[in-house]
């Protein structure tokens, strides 16, 4: 039960961090700071869903 919400607060933290840098760097490019912390977002969420799914098929196919 415990690891659940170390989990969940590690996400959270995670989603914070790549939406605040993300838009942090719209001070060198031109757009709108939310619209980058946005697809910064959505692209790292992807990427961790991946591999989340690939461990997963991994981890069942060495058990």
């Amino acid at each position: 039960m415990q690891i659940d919400r170390v989990f969940f607060w590690s996400s959270v933290a995670t989603a914070i961090a790549f939406f605040v840098v993300s838009a942090a760097k719209t001070k060198f490019v031109d757009s709108a700071w939310w619209s980058e912390g946005l697809k910064t977002l959505a692209l790292g969420g992807a990427a961790a869903t991946v591999a989340y799914v690939v461990s997963s098929l991994l981890n069942d196919i060495g058990a």
